[in-house]
C-alpha cells in the first residue's frame, strides 16, 4: 500500500516519506491541518512543509493549497474573508423639531424636591436641549414630559430613544401613535448614535 521514497536535506541526514494513494490524500491532509490533536489550521506554507516532511504525492503543494483555501474555519478566522463592518448612515435633518432625542441621565444624588433622575431631549437641527428633573424613571413622568414638549414645539416627525422602559412603554407608544411620531431606537451596540 505505502512505498517509502528517501530525500537527502542539507545536513546529509536522510528521511524517508511515505508515497500516498489517492485514497489516503484527504484524510492526511485533514489530520496535518485540522486534526484536533497535530492540526493548528496553520497557513498554506506551513501545511505543505508539515506534509512533505512525511508524505509525498504528486502536486501535494496545489492540493494543500486548495485543502487551505476551502477550510471554513480557516475562512472565518481569516481577516481577509469576514465581510465588511455595516456601513453607518449619518442622520440628515431638514427641519426644525423634525427629530428629537431623549435620554435619561441619573440617578443622581436625590434633591430637596425628591428628583433623581434628568430627562434631557435635544432637538437635532439646532441642538436645542430641553430638560426636567424628575423623581424616578417612571412611564408617567415621559409622558408628561413629552406632552410638554409637544405643546411648546409641536409633534416631531421622529422621536429617537436608547430603548429603555422608560421610553418603550405603551404610553409613550400611544401618544406618538396619536402623533403621527415614528420612533427610532439606538442599538445596544452603538449608543452614541442618540446625541
Amino acid at each position: 500500500m505505502y512505498k517509502k521514497a528517501s530525500c537527502t536535506i542539507k545536513t546529509t541526514t536522510t528521511c524517508c516519506r511515505v508515497i500516498v494513494n489517492d485514497d489516503e490524500k484527504q484524510r492526511i491532509l485533514t489530520s496535518v491541518h485540522a486534526d484536533a490533536i497535530g492540526g493548528a489550521h496553520y497557513g498554506q506554507n506551513a501545511t505543505i512543509k508539515k506534509i512533505t516532511d512525511r508524505f509525498w504525492w504528486k502536486n501535494v503543494a496545489n492540493d494543500a493549497r486548495d485543502f487551505v483555501r476551502s477550510c471554513t474555519m480557516c475562512q472565518k478566522c481569516n481577516p481577509d474573508n469576514k465581510p465588511p463592518p455595516c456601513t453607518l448612515h449619518p442622520i440628515s435633518v431638514r427641519e426644525i423639531f423634525q427629530r428629537w432625542g431623549i435620554d435619561m441621565v441619573g440617578p443622581l444624588k436625590e434633591t430637596s424636591r425628591s428628583n433623581k433622575y434628568i430627562i434631557v431631549a435635544t432637538e437635532y437641527l439646532t441642538r436645542w436641549p430641553e430638560a426636567q428633573a424628575v423623581p424616578d424613571k417612571s412611564a408617567d413622568g415621559i409622558h408628561r414630559f413629552l406632552t410638554s414638549l409637544v405643546c411648546r414645539f409641536g409633534s416631531c416627525h421622529v422621536l429617537l430613544h436608547d430603548q429603555g422602559r422608560e421610553f418603550n412603554n405603551n404610553m409613550v407608544k400611544d401618544l406618538c401613535k396619536q402623533l403621527n411620531t415614528s420612533v427610532a431606537m439606538t442599538s445596544a451596540y452603538h449608543s452614541q448614535t442618540n446625541g
